[in-house]
Parts: C-alpha cells; sequence; structure tokens
C-alpha cells in the first residue's frame, strides 16, 4: 500500500510540477517501460542511503532521470520531461527573435528534405542512359540544362509551369559568361518576383539555387568561382525577399551554414553566406517583401557596396543613412532618433512625402518596398527639399496635434523639431489661414530669430 502511494505521487509530481505532461505524447509501450524502470528505482533505493531532511521520493526521482536519460534522452532535475520531438526548435515556430537564434545548430542533410519531397527526375545528359532515374544526390548538384519538372512535389500544373521557367531564369543569371546589365537585372527581378507573388513556390526556388550552387563531386569547372559567386548573389536576394517554410527551414540553415563552414573567410562568397544568414532569419521575423528589390539593391549587393538612403529632418539638411534589403522602418526609425539625439521617438514616423500627398510608412515595412515602388513608377528619389517640381522624398516628422493622453515632452531637440515641422506645414499650405495670420506668424519668426533691442511701443504692438 505504501509503495503504490509512493509509486503514485513521484511519477505525477516533482517539485510540484506535473511531470506526466508529456507522457501523452510518447507510445504505451515506452510509457510503461518509463514507469516500470521508475518504479524500481524508487522501491529499491535503501532509505538509510538518503541524507536526512531529503524526501526519498525526490532523491530517486533525481536517480530515475539519470538512468531513464539514456533511453529517452538527457534532462534535468526539476525539468519537465519532453520528447525530443517536442522541442520547440523543431516544430519550427518562429515568434521571438530569440527563437530566430535558436534555429537548429544541428547538420541535417538537403537529401532528407529530398526523400520525403522531390519529384522524380530522369537523366538526358548521359549517352546511352536517356532513362536513367536520378538519385537524390544527383539532383542537389549543378547542372547546365533546364528542368522539364519542378524539383520540389507541387500540387498545381500552373506552379510547375513557373517552377520551369524559373530555373531557366535562374541558368540565365548564374551564367559565368553573363555580364552585370539591366537584362540580368532584370532576370533577377523576374525569379524573385515568383517567390514574393506565390508562396508555394518558395521552397522550390530556394531548393533550385542550393542546387545550382553545389559542384558535383570529383569535377573540375574553370568557371566555378563566378558561376557560384552569381549564385550566392541572387540567394542572398532571395532570402531578403521571402523565407521558405517552417518545414523547410532548418534544412535551408544548415545547408547555408555547412557552405559557410567550408568557405574561406577572406572570399566574397562567405560574405555573401553571411549576409544571407543574417536575411534569412529577419524575413522570417518580419515575412517577405512586398516587391522584387530595385536596380540599386542588385548592383549594390554585387559590387559589395553599403546602401544608403536620405531622409529629410524637417529644420536641418538631408541626412544619408545605410541600409539593407531587409531594414524596416522601425530599425531606420531608431537609428536616425539616436544620431539626433531624441530620446524618445514615440510618435514619430517617416513619412513618403509626394508633390500630392504624403503617407506614413508603416513601422513593419522595409524601406527598401519604398525605393523599389518609386523606381517602378520611375519617378526619381530623394531629390533635394528646394528643387522643383518637389519629387518623392522621405521626410521625418511627427503629427502636430498632440492627443490628450500624450505625455509633455521635455526634450529639447523634440521641441526644436516640432518647431521647424510647423514653419514647413504654414509654409506648405497645410493649415488653412487667412492672410492676416500669415503676416503675423512671420512677424512673430522674425521677432524670435532677430530680437529687436531698441524698438519703439508701436513697432513692437506691429510686431506681435
Amino acid at each position: 500500500m505504501l509503495e503504490d502511494q509512493i509509486l503514485e505521487k513521484s511519477k505525477t509530481t516533482f517539485n510540484g510540477e506535473d511531470i506526466n505532461d508529456g507522457l501523452e505524447t510518447i507510445s504505451s509501450e515506452e510509457a510503461i517501460k518509463m514507469r516500470n524502470a521508475f518504479k524500481n528505482l524508487v522501491l529499491n533505493t535503501p532509505q538509510k542511503s538518503i541524507p536526512m531532511g531529503i524526501s526519498p521520493v525526490l532523491t530517486n526521482f533525481s536517480s530515475a532521470v539519470n538512468e531513464l536519460s539514456s533511453h529517452f534522452g538527457s534532462i534535468g532535475v526539476g525539468q519537465k520531461y519532453r520528447p525530443q520531438s517536442m522541442s520547440s526548435k523543431h516544430t519550427g515556430s518562429l515568434k521571438t527573435r530569440g527563437e530566430l537564434d535558436e534555429i537548429p545548430v544541428e547538420i541535417v542533410e538537403l537529401e532528407d528534405f529530398g526523400r520525403l519531397h522531390f519529384e522524380t527526375h530522369t537523366s538526358s545528359e548521359v549517352l546511352f542512359k536517356k532513362n536513367r532515374v536520378l538519385d537524390i544526390q544527383d539532383m542537389l548538384v549543378h547542372t547546365k540544362n533546364p528542368i522539364t519538372t519542378s524539383m520540389t512535389m507541387l500540387v498545381n500544373e500552373k506552379d510547375i509551369e513557373r517552377a520551369v521557367e524559373a530555373f531557366k531564369l535562374l541558368l540565365r543569371v548564374i551564367d559565368p559568361t553573363a555580364k552585370k546589365s539591366d537584362f540580368i537585372f532584370r532576370s533577377i527581378k523576374a525569379f524573385i518576383l515568383y517567390g514574393i507573388d506565390y508562396p508555394t513556390l518558395r521552397d522550390e526556388l530556394f531548393v533550385q539555387i542550393c542546387r545550382q550552387v553545389t559542384l558535383p563531386p570529383n569535377e573540375i569547372n574553370k568557371s566555378w568561382d563566378l558561376i557560384s559567386l552569381h549564385g550566392w548573389e541572387i540567394f542572398t536576394i532571395a532570402a531578403a525577399s521571402f523565407s521558405p517554410t517552417k518545414a523547410f527551414l532548418r534544412y535551408l540553415v544548415s545547408f547555408v551554414r555547412k557552405q559557410k563552414i567550408n568557405t574561406p573567410e577572406q572570399s566574397a562568397i562567405f560574405k555573401l553566406i553571411s549576409i544571407t544568414e543574417y536575411f534569412i532569419k529577419h524575413t522570417m521575423l518580419h515575412g517577405p517583401r512586398s516587391l522584387p528589390p530595385s536596380f540599386a539593391e542588385i548592383e549594390s549587393l554585387m559590387d559589395m557596396n553599403p546602401l544608403y538612403t536620405e531622409i529629410i529632418i524637417v529644420g536641418g539638411k538631408p541626412t544619408k543613412f545605410m541600409i539593407t534589403m531587409t531594414t524596416t522602418s522601425h530599425e531606420l526609425l531608431k537609428t536616425l532618433s539616436r544620431s539626433i539625439g531624441l530620446n524618445d521617438y514615440t510618435g514619430w514616423s517617416l513619412y513618403e512625402v509626394t508633390g500630392v500627398g504624403e503617407r506614413a510608412i508603416k513601422p513593419s515595412e522595409y524601406i527598401c518596398d519604398v525605393l523599389a515602388e518609386q523606381e517602378s513608377h520611375k519617378v526619381p528619389l530623394f531629390d533635394t527639399v528646394d528643387e522643383i517640381p518637389r519629387k518623392t522624398k522621405l521626410v521625418f516628422k511627427k503629427r502636430i496635434f498632440r492627443v490628450t493622453q500624450e505625455r509633455k515632452s521635455f526634450d529639447a531637440v523634440e521641441y526644436n523639431l516640432l518647431y521647424h515641422q510647423a514653419v514647413e506645414n504654414v509654409r506648405n499650405y497645410v493649415y488653412p489661414i487667412l492672410p492676416e495670420e500669415a503676416v503675423s506668424l512671420c512677424a512673430l519668426r522674425m521677432q524670435g530669430e532677430f530680437p529687436l533691442q531698441d524698438v519703439s511701443e508701436k513697432t513692437s504692438i506691429t510686431l506681435l
């Protein structure tokens, strides 16, 4: 009777925690095996070997944990037992930046994904073996020939056709004889657009790129360095534009990290691989882009030059800030506020200002999407403030009318910015004021900026 009570207590709670949570996910045979082993350890341990003040149930549970770890994975005393398949890093749940940093470090092979999700391909490259079915390894190495069907299993016939067309674009982009030109840039944009517009194709496109940056074993290709460079350029752009599915994520990250390990650190490809790894995490957190990258973005990446955009701060000169393909409006806002000494940027936003109106850019919106949109409309970007006609600009400002719940600010930098913003709004007829009111405001501004030392009472009244 006492033995049954001890067993029942020990197998249901430990330090107030339910240890059965997680056992329901394993098979009944494993559960029975675990409970029998647990029972033997609990009931067969001599009571006199336990130090005073320590519960025999807790001490034996610790022993049971150590004994069972060889069968069910390592867990620590005081922790709930959970099968490895229940771990968050295997479920693909990516909700926080911390979880993004825990994308599996272990190396998993792309071939394992291929055995589950690849289509069957036949060889047309080897003489007398035209009908030979390619194995997974052959499907994951570089080829010069187009594919006749998708790499992965796709249900929609239209998607299969798009996958075949995308591979043709990829062959064109990584061609070692291809030179940087508008034709190549358009091919890159067309390839990326498939991934943005058709989410079901994203894993397919990543698999295609992985294949084309993998040199076949025991093969010597004099142009491989250039092919690989072009391949990783479009790999980086794709990672900045859309993300893989959660099912494919750990295979993709593992492939990238494996390539990184085998690449010299001083090479341009190593830098591209590092950027690709960062972009994968970033797009998983913030979502895909709305538009394919602009020509300026592609050229900047190919030349390995930083990318800049110009922000107009009211009351100051236009200032250039370095961005990446995945910089969001919120991230740029933080950088800008820090650079000008603005402590609290609550209520401040980046605005896209055109000759016909303005809009606040959402915090999660990619800055480069704004740049790409303007390029698609053939509108010159970021002209100076005084140029006429006025073109699209990015302006840093805050709403003038404060809500009653908003706290009062004592930040001198903010007051100065608000003053210049108000002046700009008056100058651009944002506020409906009478000519007499405009004259009075001009006079007050002159009085503030050029104070008069000796004025008559009449002059003072006129200025006020």
